[in-house]
Order: C-alpha cells, then structure tokens, then sequence
C-alpha cells in the first residue's frame, strides 16, 4: 500500500496543511458524521472536512477528480442504504463547493453496503462501514483506477455544478 504526506502552503497565512494519502484516497482526521438517517452533517464533520480542504482546493496537486464515496453497511432496506450514501456524498460535495472547491472537480458517488470494511454482524462493524471517503479519481486525464471514475457506484448527481448553482445566496 503506498502511503505519502503532501504538505500545502496555505497561502497568505504563513501555515501549512497536513494532508496524508494512503493509495489514492485522503486519509481524513476522523470520521465525517451525519445525523441519524439523515444527509445533514453533524457539526463535528466540518472540522474533519475543513483539514481536507485545503488539498481540494489546490488545483497544483494535479488531481482534476476527486471521488466523494458514500458508504453504509449492507442494505436491507430495498434500496434506501444505496439512496442514503448518494445524498451524503452529495452534501459533502456540496459543503466542499459552498468552500470554493471547484465543482467540476468533485464527483459524490454512493457504494450502499457494497464495499465494507468492518464486519457487518457486530456495532463496531457496522460504524466503519458507515464512512465517507475522499479519493482521486483522476490525475490530469488518467484514472487513478478503474475503467470508470464512480468505479461500480452510483452518482449522486451528474449535475452537481447546477445544483450547487442553485443552492447559492442570490445576491
């Protein structure tokens, strides 16, 4: 497994971000919450999602795809793990846009269950599964992996320029 840490001037502030990729996915300073059931994130998410920022808003990394994935533990519930991780990614995508990350650059993809991590039959199992993840998808025109940059998710919403167009304050 290859394991790197960027370091990023953050510019005008004389500070530096630390941004540590294991493979090709950001590894986050914790886990990004949401309210039970719901897309709307906790207010402990935006310190997680903040310590990321910096890196999707630096275009000089040469990343042009970053895959926001959307994770739970197993769907049970005929389709509706698979619709909860779409519109959790896309809020995270979205709350990365509403930052001045370029949408174009940000792809929110919901797995449902599809890719676990933990065992789904104990408590512990299930919270890993639940899990956002941040990772590259495209370095200039190459794909990091797969034949496809959602790999075999599904987008959450192939227009996320217009939607984050439309949930901007009209001025």
């Amino acid at each position: 497994m290859h394991r790197c840490l960027l370091l990023l001037a953050l510019v005008g502030t004389g500070a530096e971000a630390r941004q540590d990729i294991t493979g090709n996915r950001l590894v986050l300073t914790g886990p990004v919450g949401f309210i039970q059931g719901s897309d709307k994130l906790k207010p402990e998410a935006e310190k997680v999602l903040e310590a990321a920022l910096p890196y999707l808003s630096d275009e000089k990394t040469g990343v042009t795809l970053f895959r926001i994935e959307g994770h739970t533990s197993r769907d049970e519930k005929g389709g509706y793990d698979q619709a909860v991780t779409e519109r959790r990614a896309l809020a995270v995508a979205l709350w990365f846009v509403q930052r001045g990350v370029s949408c174009k650059r940000l792809l929110p993809v919901g797995f449902g269950g599809l890719v676990s991590v933990g065992n789904h039959g104990t408590e512990e199992g299930r919270k890993a599964n639940e899990r956002i993840e941040i990772a590259i998808a495209k370095q200039g025109q190459k794909l990091v992996e797969g034949k496809k940059p959602e790999l075999n998710g599904k987008i959450a919403k192939p227009e996320l320029c217009a939607a984050a167009k439309a949930l901007a304050p009209r001025e």
